[in-house]
């Protein structure tokens, strides 16, 4: 949601997860990425990067060489999770010449399950028009549990670095983006007027109430409340 609002502006070229792992789908051409997709800027530029180590072992030419295919931007970046090239990461949070936008989804529930499920659908994202792919998934308490330590464990590595490092950093949930002035946020760290009209272009994927998304909504309620987190089980119906 995030990628999309920030294309909005004639200044800006944001592209998605550039330093995700390719899935295994990919390779065989069982299915074809969207032309604005990065999986297609990944097959763009395969002579010169053909594998996940190609790119992770050369981040700072791959990075430039994915920016050179959409010219006349005055600002590049893109989306990074917080368990994809850990290296890169501290030395793009060091980098001044990237601005830091910190995009914090704080139902945890909530991502373990999109993440969950679009692992099965192959379906990350979608945009307003396209076809969602619906699943539920197996629900694991424990594995849940593990995921949320983890979880708050790579953001307090994250927000150290940034402590440490002194700089600024637009931080913002997706409820701010949502409800809140977590897009004007946004552009402010860019040096940017936020563009009028801006509207998301993607959809929900998966309910809002998020037990619903397991193939055992019951056991889902009865985890999430014993840990103290009822609050997880809804989200705000905007939020794909």
């Amino acid at each position: 949601m995030l990628v999309g609002l920030l294309e909005q502006h004639p200044e800006v070229r944001c592209f998605g997860e550039l330093m995700r792992s390719t899935p295994r789908w990919f390779p065989e051409g069982t299915r074809v990425p969207r032309p604005d997709s990065v999986l297609h800027l990944f097959r763009l530029l395969e002579d010169r990067y053909p594998s996940d180590a190609a790119r992770f072992s050369d981040p700072g030419g791959f990075l430039e060489a994915a920016f050179a295919t959409r010219p006349g931007g005055a600002v590049y970046g893109f989306k990074q999770h917080l368990q994809q090239q850990p290296e890169l990461a501290a030395r793009l949070i060091a980098d001044r010449r990237y601005a830091l936008i910190l995009l914090r989804r704080e139902n945890a529930l909530a991502q373990y399950s999109s993440e969950k499920i679009a692992r099965r659908t192959g379906q990350g994202s979608a945009k307003r028009g396209e076809v969602v792919v619906k699943a539920t998934v197996a629900f694991d308490a424990g594995e849940f549990g593990r995921y949320v330590e983890q979880w708050e464990r790579r953001w307090a590595w994250v927000l150290g670095l940034v402590e440490a490092s002194g700089r600024s950093s637009a931080r913002v949930s997706y409820e701010d983006l949502v409800s809140g002035d977590g897009a004007a946020r946004v552009f402010a760290q860019l040096g940017l007027q936020k563009p009028a009209g801006l509207e998301p272009v993607t959809q929900r994927r998966n309910s809002p109430r998020i037990a619903e998304r397991f193939d055992d909504p019951a056991a889902v309620v009865e985890a999430v409340t014993a840990m103290g987190r009822a609050g997880w089980l809804e989200e705000l119906s905007e939020v794909s």
